[in-house]
């Protein structure tokens, strides 16, 4: 009896190959489309080996004549089978093809090509760092707060006093004003990879205590009369 081995590929069963077997044993191998990455596929297919061991695997390459095979892997009851290829090109148009082998004969599944997509490059965390002129200051004390980021979208501040919570620039300064207590000053910087922060502490020294009173009277004269 002849039996045909059945070749599926991206969703389309094509019939090709024969084995010629007096059991009935077939294999039936079926590609399942799935999208491959920038540098990466995965094939995937079934195998019905009707009591035959059958022996599968995957052909591919750059062009046509394909020259490069997955791992072979043997079955010998219905089961999926897959295999991952890394290490392909982005945005390359790639070729392959399903194949089967058992004691009956051999099946050559169509060529069928894909093309990798374009790697994107991954966006770095943003950096951000904070620094203040003086973080020392005397009661009623002022400084300038600084601060510069590298790869953000949005920066905002917090904490601080006089004004400056809010969205901020990705770099600037900022006047304090008078500071009368320690205050901190935090700015977080964000981008679509994730968020970073820092933060400077202004140190206040105490207000000072009132001088004691002093004052000043003219001298008192007395005249003595001598008798």
């Amino acid at each position: 009896m002849n039996n045909k081995t059945k070749l599926s590929i991206a969703g389309a069963i094509i019939m090709v190959g024969v084995f010629i077997s007096v059991s009935g044993a077939t294999a039936q191998t079926s590609q399942m489309s799935v999208l491959p990455t920038c540098n990466s596929v995965t094939f995937n297919g079934y195998v019905t080996p009707n009591g035959n061991p059958t022996t599968v695997w995957f052909e591919w390459g750059t062009s046509t004549a394909l020259g490069n095979q997955t791992n072979k892997q043997i079955f010998n009851s219905n089961s999926n089978f897959s295999q991952l290829v890394n290490g392909l090109a982005e945005d390359t148009t790639y070729y392959y093809r399903a194949m089967a082998t058992n004691i009956e004969g051999n099946a050559v599944g169509q060529i069928v090509s894909f093309r990798t997509s374009t790697c994107t490059v991954p966006i770095p965390l943003p950096t951000v760092n904070i620094s203040a002129d003086q973080t020392n200051l005397q009661y009623n004390g002022s400084t300038v707060v600084r601060w510069n980021s590298n790869n953000a979208t949005s920066c905002f501040g917090s904490n601080g006093s006089n004004g400056w919570s809010g969205n901020k620039s990705f770099s600037g300064s900022f006047t304090t004003g008078a500071l009368t207590n320690g205050t901190t000053f935090s700015i977080t910087c964000s981008n679509a990879t994730g968020q970073v922060n820092d933060s400077v502490t202004i140190s206040v020294a105490p207000k000072p205590l009132n001088p004691p009173g002093v004052e000043t009277r003219p001298p008192t004269v007395t005249t003595m009369t001598a008798y």
